[in-house]
């Protein structure tokens, strides 16, 4: 999918694969652009063909990539190739006829070596949202849906066989949420040593709760106990855990949009998910929706083991938003973590057992701890480590900076290909100053502020 669009761009960018031709040969026919496009191709050593679609996969990416922070790199008779390809590809001239031909080619790869259809794609994503079809879930989401699709209104189609085909584009949706969001980093020389991670992606917990309405409505409704707005007997256990645990996913990742959803999601549960003998609202649901979020959250912030791993846990995940450019999240994930530290450092929560309790850290220095041990963690990406040191503030770089600059140039050499630490991890402006205040006695080999008992 293309870098840094919004959900309907990448929808958009989808679409005019889907409406792409067919065959290559009909699109040289009809766009004579295209056609004077490719005669210039083979001009730069290119074919119409995957040599061109794996050229364009390594270099024209919009985001931060290795090349741009390479050591001693030589100028050779290769990378002087691949600029003049990178010119022609990138000519403002030749951009629309370039975009019109990699619709094509990459509609036939999807047709003739994956056996799938486009335009079925297209319309899972327009229902769906922006599905990644680089994932194993969106697949299970295609092929469930397709089964429906085939088999609905068979006059031997089995009950629950349709029932146990529809689950399955729940499992698809809501592994989509849990694990949908891939992280790759591709290595094309040495495909196995890509760095490739699958996290959480909260836009699809609108279309699973859409999905559990509108399909249990369209397999239950003529029961007699349907009742109209829920998904049906069937599906009403697994719809409102998957929803539940939604809503506290919207809240806490934060943002205007998210929290404006969990509030109405949980107005839902309210209404519909009530008590079956009273037909009150359910105990669980007659607190705040701020309390309903953070009471598991709260309760576990009692012990400074666990306040001290949570809030951790919290300022992780800021720190891996921010190398994934996701600033919004970052920001609400370190609110977050904040907001535990502060209601665990109150005078009335007491360790048990204690007649005083363990001061955690000031957070500043939870945070500059979790800034070294996020980048000094092996399974995180270089890039990834460069990305989120460039969208650090600059305290936060000049704390960690003489800590782990001799990491960083180990780092760097021992990559392959060897990086330039100074590109990479560049020096934060004003360390000189910055030096003068900290206190002589404390060195860098103090890593940890482990916080101190009252």
């Amino acid at each position: 999918p293309p870098v840094v669009l919004d959900d309907a761009g990448i929808i958009g960018h989808f679409a005019k694969v889907a409406h792409a031709p067919d065959r290559l040969s009909d699109l040289l026919e009809d766009d004579p652009e295209v056609a004077h496009f490719v005669e210039g191709l083979a001009g730069v050593g290119l074919d119409a063909d995957d040599v061109l679609l794996e050229f364009v996969a390594r270099y024209l990416r919009s985001d931060l990539q290795v090349t741009d922070v390479l050591k001693d790199v030589e100028e050779d008779t290769v990378r002087t190739q691949h600029e003049t390809r990178i010119e022609y590809l990138t000519d403002p001239a030749n951009v629309g006829p370039r975009d019109r031909l990699l619709n094509c080619l990459r509609k036939r790869v999807l047709r003739d070596r994956y056996n799938m259809d486009p335009d079925w794609m297209l319309h899972l994503m327009e229902q769906f949202g922006p599905l990644d079809w680089r994932v194993p879930y969106t697949h299970s989401l295609y092929w469930s849906t397709r089964g429906d699709m085939i088999t609905k209104g068979q006059l031997d189609l089995d009950e629950n066989d349709s029932m146990n085909t529809v689950r399955y584009i729940f499992f698809g949706l809501k592994l989509t949420i849990a694990r949908g969001k891939l992280v790759l980093e591709p290595n094309f020389d040495d495909p196995k040593q890509s760095f490739i991670e699958l996290l959480p992606d909260t836009r699809f917990i609108k279309h699973l709760h859409e999905t559990y309405l509108r399909l249990g409505k369209e397999q239950f409704g003529d029961f007699p106990d349907f009742v109209e707005g829920t998904s049906g007997p069937n599906y009403k256990t697994g719809h409102v855990g998957d929803l539940e645990a939604g809503i506290r996913q919207l809240y806490t990742e934060g943002g205007p949009k998210n929290q404006a959803l969990a509030r109405e999601y949980y107005a839902y549960l309210r209404e519909y998910n009530f008590d079956a003998q009273t037909g009150e609202v359910q105990m669980q649901y007659r607190v705040p929706l701020d309390e309903f979020v953070f009471k598991e959250f709260k309760n576990e912030l009692s012990s400074y083991k666990r306040a001290n791993a949570i809030i951790g846990a919290w300022i992780h995940r800021s720190l891996k938003h921010l190398s994934l450019g996701e600033v919004d999240q970052s920001a609400a994930a370190l609110e977050r973590a904040k907001q535990g530290w502060e209601f665990y450092m109150q005078d009335k929560q007491i360790e048990p057992g204690q007649t005083g309790r363990r001061h955690l850290a000031v957070f500043k220095n939870m945070r500059n701890n979790s800034v070294v041990q996020f980048v000094q963690k092996p399974d995180i990406h270089i890039m990834h480590k460069a990305r989120l040191w460039r969208a650090l503030d600059k305290l936060a770089r000049q704390a960690t900076f003489d800590q782990l600059a001799p990491y960083f140039e180990q780092l760097c050499e021992t990559n392959k290909p060897p990086l330039d630490a100074a590109k990479a991890f560049p020096e934060p402006p004003g360390m000189e100053e910055f030096r003068k205040t900290v206190p002589s006695e404390r060195k860098p080999k103090d890593k940890i502020d482990h916080g101190e008992r009252a």
